[in-house]
């Protein structure tokens, strides 16, 4: 999962996808800024249902 402000989060896809390792992304989000809490409930939420 990859999320944050700006356009780095696209170029990590980018190189994960070209090393082989796209497969291992679940999700790439657009977010401002998040407190420890906030990030744990993000992924919490997608990776626990």
């Amino acid at each position: 999962m990859i999320f944050g402000p700006g356009e780095a989060k696209g170029e990590l896809k980018k190189r994960l996808e070209r090393d082989g390792l796209g497969g291992r992304i679940a999700a790439v989000e657009t977010v401002d800024k998040m407190t420890d809490r906030q990030i744990a409930a993000k992924v919490r939420k997608r990776f626990c249902r």
